[in-house]
């Protein structure tokens, strides 16, 4: 790290320390081959907010000082001996290049470790990126570089004005492989926000690059964010929409794509819309017969049409066999000769007519499991035994499938064998497309929501107002649906409006559930 060479113009989160340079770090080696720490390797912890550095992104952390506790830790050699670890100490000097990071100047280094207090100040920042390190030099040999670097990031979002019909705009000169990044304090609230690209006079096209994200925990970024491809014209408006985890930095870069040559002018507005419903994820509860949502509009007015319906249907299929096993090959062994099991389970299932089916083991679907499984793989065999899909962890693959019996296999692995027995009874979650949605019906009366008269009118929901909306329980459910299933689906609240640029609601809507009762 400390010979790496830094390239101008590329940006500091794209290239890390920079080019590694083979004979500048060979030289480095050759002449620090005697040092203490030669052989050692230093972990730094966050102690106070879990990583490796210090990283600030949302608002709460970002408008006052944040205190934290830094670890560090020399790790030895597994060979080397006690008395080598005993005797190890190491006088640091503690560096930092920016004004708004505090922290002690010295420090001592045992085997065991030490910690010490850094104190970040990002109220004093303006928006944007900003990038810092506290270094850490050995003090006796400080030519050597830095022995160990406690990075600092802060990603400080810009505030939005809620109050105008444009809550934030920036005109834009984009060239090809520029990327124009802005953070933006997304307000509490918002469930999706429209973003507008104006173009002013240029010959051709150009394919310009939108990219969001925002770190909501539990999620993934691409469940957080979007990416999305614009193809602009001289004189042209258009509109990219997307939906939104209020009170959350998003960031919005804009690239213009590196084959699209030229210069490009494009001036960028983006508002942020909210019809919240009290409930993010609604199941209907098959045994009520009306099934009742609050809504609120806390940004600004929001034309209020409801619209739902279930397009999937979810069957829960016991595995026929479940069976574990050793790998004994050299290549599936983890040091010091640790062994490494897999688990096989076999699920059988039959469809009545051609169908789309997607197949989703249930450890398979929830993403933040991948970290202490290995190798999620499925495979689907028709009832010659013919393969017919395969899939993997992290894939939805749909698969059109004809009437007949079906096998699939799914393995996976873990150096924990009872964790992997644990898995003997998981179900198969397999999904399979309705030949026709069943449609919701909305009504702003219970009554009517029990005599199917009446209906819902839409209309205007006030900024800070709140309105209750009925929800009939589906008169007939699919053939195919046995009691257990699950129906699936998604429902939205807004209007779209034909005067307005954008939806008019959040895209994609909000998940919808419902189990089918006992006949």
């Amino acid at each position: 790290m400390n010979t790496a060479k830094q390239i101008p113009n590329v940006e500091r989160f794209a290239q890390g320390r920079g080019v590694l340079q083979v004979d500048k770090a060979f030289e480095y080696l050759e002449a620090n081959k005697g040092a203490k720490d030669h052989d050692l390797r230093f972990v730094v912890s966050n102690r106070s907010q879990g990583g490796r550095g210090i990283y600030l992104r949302e608002a709460y952390n970002t408008d006052r000082a944040v205190a934290s506790t830094i670890g560090v830790t020399p790790t030895f050699h597994e060979a080397a001996d006690n008395a080598e670890k005993v005797a190890f100490e190491m006088r640091v000097n503690l560096e930092c290049a920016d004004p708004w990071v505090d922290h002690p100047k010295h420090v001592v280094l045992m085997h065991g470790g030490r910690s010490f207090s850094v104190e970040t100040h990002p109220q004093s920042l303006t928006a944007g990126m900003h990038y810092t390190e506290v270094v850490g030099y050995d003090a006796d040999h400080p030519e050597r570089g830095p022995v160990f670097r406690v990075p600092i990031t802060v990603l400080k979002g810009e505030a939005v004005d809620t109050t105008e019909p444009v809550h934030w705009s920036k005109k834009l000169t984009l060239t090809p492989g520029h990327i124009d990044r802005n953070f933006l304090e997304v307000p509490q609230g918002a469930t999706w926000a429209d973003v507008v690209f104006r173009t002013g006079e240029m010959d051709g096209t150009r394919r310009i690059v939108m990219h969001t994200v925002q770190e909501v925990p539990g999620q993934t970024f691409s469940e957080g964010g979007t990416r999305q491809y614009i193809t602009v014209r001289g004189q042209s408006t258009q509109v990219q929409s997307f939906s939104v985890t209020g009170g959350r930095t998003m960031e919005l870069a804009i690239a213009q794509f590196w084959s699209s040559l030229g210069q490009t002018e494009v001036q960028v507005d983006v508002t942020f819309h909210g019809i919240n419903p009290d409930s993010r994820k609604l199941h209907i509860d098959a045994g009520k017969l009306v099934t009742q949502v609050d809504v609120n509009a806390p940004l600004g007015n929001e034309s209020v049409s409801p619209s739902g319906s279930f397009t999937t249907i979810r069957k829960a299929i016991a595995p026929k066999d479940f069976m574990t096993r050793p790998l004994t090959d050299a290549r599936d062994s983890l040091p010091g000769n640790r062994t490494i099991y897999e688990a096989e389970l076999t699920y059988s299932f039959s469809l009545s007519k051609k169908t789309s089916v997607t197949p989703q083991p249930a450890l398979a679907l929830e993403d933040q499991f991948h970290e202490s499984w290995e190798s999620l793989i499925w495979m689907l065999y028709d009832k010659a035994k013919r393969f017919v899909a395969s899939g993997s962890s992290g894939s939805r693959g749909t698969t059109s499938l004809a009437k007949g019996d079906y096998t699939l296999k799914f393995h996976v692995r873990n150096h924990v064998l009872k964790d992997l027995k644990k898995l003997k009874d998981m179900r198969l979650n397999l999904d399979l497309k309705l030949a026709k949605p069943v449609s919701l019906k909305f009504q702003a009366d219970p009554d009517n929501a029990l005599t199917g008269g009446g209906g819902f009118r839409s209309g205007t929901l006030a900024k800070g107002s709140q309105t209750r909306i009925y929800i009939e329980r589906p008169g007939s459910l699919p053939s195919e649906a046995s009691a257990g299933d699950l129906l699936i689906g998604s429902i939205s609240y807004g209007q779209g409006n034909s005067n307005l640029l954008g939806p008019g609601k959040k895209p994609g809507g909000f998940p919808l559930s419902m189990r089918v009762p006992p006949a």
